[in-house]
């Protein structure tokens, strides 16, 4: 990112973000966030368990499908029999990549708690269509049954029989869009907040001030009053009333001018994130079957 300011901002904040604006409607002028649900293929559940397991340095390092599942971009789900499928084929990969077997198992169960796994019906597994490859069919019933926009995988028999697919291109690009969209919301909110902050912040003062009186004794309220009319009757606690009230305006404006610059920083910072988001998106659409997501 540009800014070192936003680099904290991870995609992941777009999880709670979503939950956020969810639960205020208030929010909702910050407009759409896209979510999109996919089943997964066993094949590319394979292929990110090596990659995991023999190509990353870095061990806190993801994939870019778990990442948009992290951020909530995409729900992922998966037929049971997905777990076969990959259960079948970890002994031979073990081999085959020269992977401790024991490794790509503790991998799996980690990978595997990020899915939603459903039974598909079994009602609808008979379409002519559907004779090419039987093991992909619970696949492309799921994926009609959640209504999820596609199957991600790396099969030519799915698209061959009729399944809506994507490919890592789209999910790349997802995850741009939810790098982009975290930064662009999370200082959206941010000014949200700060706004309000600033236009309340007098107010909220004085409020704890009441609130706080408000819980004392009576006759410890009687002798407040009593001091605080004394000394606005006094001339010496007049003037050093008026000098604190006068201090506390300045550090409120000297505040303000240096935050002016930072904020204005902020603001273009979220004008470049929303562009980039939106550009990711129509990447993304490129790539994707159905109406469009903007």
């Amino acid at each position: 990112m540009s800014s070192d300011r936003v680099a904290v901002i991870k995609s992941d904040n777009l999880k709670w973000i979503r939950d956020l604006v969810a639960d205020h409607p208030e929010l909702q002028q910050l407009g759409k966030i896209v979510q999109l649900r996919f089943v997964i293929d066993a094949n590319i559940v394979l292929a990110e368990l090596i990659w995991l397991a023999k190509s990353r340095r870095d061990p806190t390092a993801r994939t870019n499908l778990q990442e948009v599942i992290a951020s909530g971009t995409v729900v992922p789900f998966a037929p049971m029999v997905l777990e076969e499928h990959v259960r079948r084929r970890l002994a031979d990969i073990s081999a085959e990549e020269n992977i401790p077997l024991g490794r790509l198992e503790e991998l799996w169960q980690e990978y595997r708690a990020s899915l939603s796994f459903h039974e598909p019906d079994p009602v609808a597994t008979t379409r002519p269509e559907w004779t090419r490859d039987p093991t992909d069919v619970p696949y492309l019933v799921l994926q009609s049954q959640v209504g999820a926009t596609a199957i991600y995988t790396n099969d030519k028999d799915i698209k061959a029989m009729g399944g809506p697919v994507v490919t890592a291109e789209v999910i790349l690009s997802l995850r741009d869009y939810a790098r982009s969209s975290a930064v662009e919301l999370s200082l959206k909110i941010g000014g949200v907040v700060l706004t309000l902050g600033a236009a309340a912040a007098v107010y909220g003062m004085i409020r704890a001030v009441i609130e706080v009186f408000i819980r004392l004794p009576p006759a410890v309220q009687l002798l407040a009053v009593v001091a605080l009319v004394a000394a606005i009757l006094h001339p010496r606690s007049r003037t050093f009333l008026a000098d604190l009230a006068h201090e506390f305006g300045q550090t409120l404006w000297n505040a303000v001018d240096h935050l002016g610059p930072v904020v204005l920083e902020l603001a273009a910072e979220c004008e470049r994130a929303e562009t980039k988001a939106r550009q990711a998106l129509e990447d993304a659409q490129r790539g994707l079957p159905g109406p469009a997501l903007v």
